[in-house]
């Protein structure tokens, strides 16, 4: 859902949806801006998550030193809503 309400903004800032669910990540291609990431499993641990991104981002060549990415998501992340907000630096 927060993929889905960002992509309503219609910003210039790319936004990566991190699922690992198939069926949402082939309806998260409609949304406008978003690029799904479908994962075996949503690691736990929210280092993981961001080790995972920053590997995928560097991968992709989205991303590189200096970049800022910002994550959105609960304090656990296997949980719905959004009360958390991270915000990472790429070296």
């Amino acid at each position: 859902k927060t993929a889905m309400a960002l992509s309503k903004q219609r910003s210039r800032i790319p936004i990566l949806a991190i699922t690992d669910r198939g069926e949402t990540a082939r309806r998260m291609c409609l949304y406008w801006g978003v690029r799904p990431l479908l994962v075996e499993s949503v690691p736990e641990v929210p280092q993981q998550l961001i080790q995972r991104v920053v590997e995928w981002g560097k991968h992709e060549d989205v991303l590189g030193p200096g970049s800022r990415i910002v994550f959105v998501g609960t304090v656990d992340w296997t949980q719905d809503g959004k009360d958390l907000m991270l915000v990472h630096a790429v070296t």
